[in-house]
């Protein structure tokens, strides 16, 4: 999205891809503290040639030692906590972004580095942790409130006795629904909220905790409606209650909820049974040969074949720890051909895509990122346009000039919306669109990129209307006539009729939450924290017993000590792995004997293959990788479906098409759909989807479901409406599964006859991007 020409520079199309790859964010503003502080050993003295004293502090100056090896050929075993330590440095920035690929660094707020990428296309990235990042767990859909039904408020643990007599919310009067019986410390909910039996006009608010935002999550005109509106919220915490939701509106009013998913850290915190899908079953690690060999001489190359290290360090101390005060503390060569085709539990390795865990039963998982992927961050709830006021217009770079006195947008006119302060080269945003005061039946459509898309985010069907949908989009870059540039914008485009617009933002799809600069107040500044900052900036400009040796190719056991090797400077690491293939194994250890709290930059391996780090003030923390995590990716709108030109869209319908008759989908019947001819799905396996979901040309009052395929239908509602002649929408959340055979596939149903017009907006996928 462009306001006018501009010159090949740092703000062209090409390089702003580029930017959002790199917008990794390094480190937050926490403080460098360890909560399980652990000792280094006593020191070894030892120059260079010296040999690698196990139980002690090893000191090579700054000469890296290299080890060159094969297939795990460094094996480091822990039978009581973290088989390795990366000791972060205290001068990590900028140095490690200037290192050669296959570099792995642990920096004093706790986050991992890892620079990966092909020959002269290198990119700094920091690994997602559950301590900070999020990841999508879709649930069977639920319904968690119905003001009608007694057995259905009992959710509510704080505002019930404000309900009126029939059960309904009163103006306001905010209630507190806990979902803690489904969720343990949830980040954000998705679903969809309906408001039936209202008795005049009026909005609806859904947030976490704390005081009303100043937005609406669904607006009505009149009584006797039935309306549904896609529901995203941050969840709160009130009293001893982990996970609340709050609601409140401005007129009397009955609510439904229903809970279609969860954003969590790690899926571990939705209880089994809750979600859709169970975690992979544990695999027994395979045992690593090994043959005897020469002593490791630290502080030069040595060639050991496999070299095995065992302890039992207890209280966090690891088997073995690395030491650069100034720079990387590891170099795991990078691998140019493709991953072996079976990876035991434990082998870690970088590749282009950067870094993978083994698991045992396949080629490895690659671990999430800031280069390769984008995460969902609930904001609280932000008014980012009310074409109604003045104050409401302050973000538009392009439409003012054409709203009216009632602060209506005309027909045909493009609104250009930044969203600077809130975010900083986001992706993609996730919010509610309303219109007011619509002069007849018309559609909006919002969009971040390339041209005007073929897509509607929200329909009206005559004047005077107030109605509301919820909009994921991808955010583009704008430049003014003047020379500003905007990094993070969004367009709205309105066609045959003119209303007023409000555009309520609730989410941001970024590569690291600290990105999401306006989401809440920020933490204190240190010294860790602005080494950060300045690295982002930098990545956004560039787009055997105690005391004796360790031998090398054999087993070496140091009892319940750990063997520390102090070494390296700013541009070398303290060691080096060189190889054709993954060359380090962290033996799997018992995730009972890994503790709560380990020191920062502690690493293991589950026996599930799970990556732990001990991260931010010596938190444990698991890194997201593609066994379990997935990525929200906003897409250019795609229309999937319209049922008034079947014939158009049957590539996409896989089942249930004699059930269109005259262009409407007829009552009781469901069409199964599919997502594999998107151009966007082949980028990753797709596990969910974001759609837009318009009814049109009812007949009667109705309800419209959308559901994954191969399932049994929920009793829960995507869309509701009340009356023939109706065009309304909704963004609605789905899981993908597989319909004979054909995957990528959902369902949808209805109960009344009504035209169905399906346009994605954005997936879920289950793989990291390439992001290079």
């Amino acid at each position: 999205m462009t306001g006018a020409a501009r010159p090949d520079h740092d703000h062209s199309p090409d390089r702003r891809r580029l930017l959002r790859r790199a917008v990794t964010v390094a480190v937050a503003s926490a403080g460098t503290g360890v909560a399980a502080t652990v000792g280094l050993a006593g020191t070894a003295r030892a120059a260079p040639g010296d040999h690698l004293t196990m139980g002690t502090t090893n000191d090579s100056g700054p000469a890296t030692t290299t080890l060159d090896v094969g297939y795990a050929g460094l094996t480091l075993r822990n039978t009581a906590g973290a088989p390795l330590r990366l000791v972060p440095g205290e001068q990590v920035y900028p140095q490690v972004q200037d290192a050669v690929a296959g570099t792995v660094a642990v920096d004093p707020a706790g986050d991992l580095f890892v620079r990966a990428g092909p020959p002269g296309g290198e990119v700094d990235s920091w690994l997602w942790t559950s301590e900070w990042a999020t990841t999508s767990v879709p649930v069977r859909p639920t319904r968690v409130l119905d003001s009608r039904d007694p057995d259905l408020r009992r959710t509510i643990v704080s505002g019930a006795s404000t309900l009126d007599p029939a059960g309904r919310l009163t103006p306001g009067n905010p209630i507190v629904l806990s979902l803690d019986h489904l969720v343990r410390d949830g980040r954000a909910v998705k679903g969809n909220v309906t408001v039936v039996g209202m008795t005049g006009p009026g909005f609806l608010t859904a947030w976490g905790s704390g005081a009303r935002p100043t937005a609406s999550t669904v607006n009505w005109s009149t009584a006797g409606q039935i309306l549904s509106n896609f529901l995203f919220a941050e969840l709160g915490t009130v009293g001893g209650y982990r996970s609340v939701l709050t609601v409140q509106v401005s007129a009397p009013t009955h609510v439904i909820v229903d809970l279609t998913g969860l954003l969590v850290g790690h899926p571990g915190q939705v209880p089994a049974g809750t979600a859709a899908a169970a975690a992979a079953p544990p695999v027994e690690p395979a045992r690593v040969a090994a043959a005897p060999g020469e002593p490791v001489v630290i502080g030069v190359p040595n060639s050991p074949g496999v070299t095995t290290l065992t302890s039992a360090a207890p209280d966090g101390a690891a088997t073995l720890a690395l030491r650069n005060p100034t720079g990387a503390t590891l170099e795991l060569t990078q691998e140019a051909g493709r991953r072996p085709g079976m990876l035991d539990v434990g082998v870690v390795g970088v590749d282009p895509g950067g870094l993978y865990v083994g698991d045992g039963s396949s080629g490895g998982h690659t671990a999430y990122s800031t280069a390769n992927a984008t995460m969902l961050v609930p904001v609280p709830p932000t008014r980012i346009l009310d074409t109604r006021s003045a104050a409401g217009r302050s973000r538009l770079l392009e439409g003012a000039a054409r709203i009216d006195a009632r602060g209506r947008v005309l027909a045909e006119t493009l609104l250009v919306v930044h969203l600077r302060d809130l975010v900083e080269y986001g992706d993609g945003m996730l919010g509610n669109l309303t219109v007011a005061d619509t002069t007849r039946g018309g559609f909006a459509t919002v969009w971040g990129t390339g041209g005007l898309p073929v897509a509607s985010t929200v329909n009206w069907w005559t004047a005077g209307q107030l109605l509301s949908n919820g909009v994921i989009t991808q955010l583009g870059d704008y430049e003014t006539a003047g020379g500003d540039h905007y990094p993070d914008v969004v367009g709205i485009h309105l066609q045959k009729s003119a209303a007023a617009v409000v555009l309520d933002l609730t989410g941001l799809l970024v590569h690291h939450p600290e990105s999401a600069v306006g989401a809440r107040p920020g933490p204190a500044r240190t010294t860790a924290g602005s080494a950060g900052r300045r690295a982002r900036a930098r990545a956004i400009r560039q787009a055997a017993a105690p005391g004796a040796p360790v031998v090398g190719g054999q087993t070496n056991d140091a009892g319940t000590a750990e063997t520390v090797l102090v070494g390296g400077s700013a541009t070398a690491p303290t060691l080096a792995l060189r190889g054709t293939g993954p060359m380090l194994r962290l033996f799997p250890t018992p995730e009972s004997a890994v503790p709560v709290e380990l020191p920062t930059g502690s690493l293991a391996v589950t026996p599930v293959g799970d990556l732990v780090l001990g991260g931010r003030d010596g938190r444990r923390a698991y890194v997201h990788t593609s066994r379990w995590a997935n990525r929200t990716v906003a897409v250019p709108p795609v229309r999937l479906l319209d049922t008034r030109a079947l014939a158009s869209y049957s590539a996409n319908v896989l089942a249930g098409a004699d059930g269109v008759v005259s262009g409407r989908l007829q009552a009781g019947r469901t069409l199964h759909l599919t997502l594999g001819r998107v151009p966007s799905v082949p980028d990753g396996v797709a596990v969910g989807a974001f759609l837009n979901v318009t009814v049109a040309d009812t007949v009667a009052g109705g309800v419209l479901t959308a559901f994954q395929a191969g399932v049994t239908r929920p009793e829960t509602s995507s869309l509701n409406w009340w009356g023939p002649n109706q065009v309304l929408s909704n963004l609605v959340e789905v899981p993908l599964g597989v319909h004979d055979g054909d995957p990528f596939a959902f369902a949808v149903h209805v109960r009344a006859a009504t035209a169905v017009i399906v346009d994605v907006s954005a997936l879920i996928l289950s793989r990291p991007g390439r992001g290079y």
